[in-house]
């Protein structure tokens, strides 16, 4: 997780905050009920952010995207 930001009043959100990653694997362990539920908490997560009406910025491969709040 990311170090706090200086500025106490201001905080970083990654996508690495607020999401699972499975690894093929994993992902093939799952049964359909709980892919449907993984699947229904990141779009609420991404619902959620976008509701904030920050800007988003894109990030290229390999890079963490964050969002000030």
């Amino acid at each position: 997780m990311a170090e706090a930001p200086a500025n106490q009043g201001e905080s970083y959100v990654s996508l690495e905050d607020v999401c699972l990653r499975f690894t093929a694997e994993e992902w093939g362990l799952l049964d359909d009920a709980q892919k449907l539920l993984y699947h229904n908490v990141m779009l609420e997560n991404f619902s959620l952010v976008l509701s904030l009406g920050l800007p988003i910025s894109k990030s290229l491969p390999g890079t963490q995207p964050s969002i000030n709040i």
